[in-house]
């Protein structure tokens, strides 16, 4: 299969080098990951990957990583300037303060978010623009698209922290003694550690 499919993509290039974009590559299963690698190695494919977590994605990807097949970039979070940049960008116009602050918050500086994010904001009529500036009109509104990104993305956690992320997305905030009788000092720490509660 590995054959036939390295045949494929080099008769589907027709002659041009081949990049693979891999979002989310800490979410590939294992043989996915084993078939990627095999690729690189044969010098089929180039690949360009986005990880979350680096440790956190299959063993083949630390293997291309520690042979120096893969370089590793690392990129922090957006700040509100790069969020309002890239809303600008999408947005083909100045952005005011207020909305980029609005995704920049539910976005949490991811730019995949901030992109999703902008452009159904803006096709709801959330964004919108005024006198040449976009503005928030209204309140942010729930997205489909965001909204199955989030689930997806929140099912890959163990139901102990897919309890306390629902329970903190609900009340917004709780005494750590409260979260610590309903789940280990574990659970908050490994939460912690990805950011994704404070």
């Amino acid at each position: 299969l590995l054959h036939e499919l390295e045949q494929l993509l080099l008769e589907r290039a027709a002659g041009k080098r081949i990049l693979l974009l891999l979002d989310g590559a800490e979410h590939l299963d294992e043989l996915t990951a084993m078939v990627v690698s095999q690729l690189v190695r044969r010098s089929i494919v180039m690949v360009l990957a986005t990880a979350e977590n680096l440790f956190q994605s299959a063993a083949e990807f630390h293997a291309l990583w520690t042979e120096g097949l893969l370089f590793r970039v690392d990129l922090a979070a957006f700040t509100l300037d790069d969020t309002r940049q890239l809303m600008q960008s999408i947005l083909q116009g100045p952005v005011s303060s207020a909305a980029a602050r609005a995704v920049q918050r539910h976005a949490g500086g991811n730019p995949r978010l901030v992109t999703l994010l902008t452009r159904e904001q803006a096709d709801e009529g959330v964004l919108a623009e005024q006198n040449g500036v976009w503005v928030l009109a209204k309140p942010l509104v729930s997205s489909r698209q965001v909204a199955e990104v989030m689930t997806v993305r929140l099912k890959r956690h163990p139901a102990g922290e897919r309890s306390v992320i629902q329970l903190l997305a609900l009340s917004g905030e709780l005494p750590l003694s409260v979260v610590l009788q309903l789940v280990p000092a574990e659970t908050v720490d490994s939460l912690e550690e990805e950011r994704l509660v404070e």
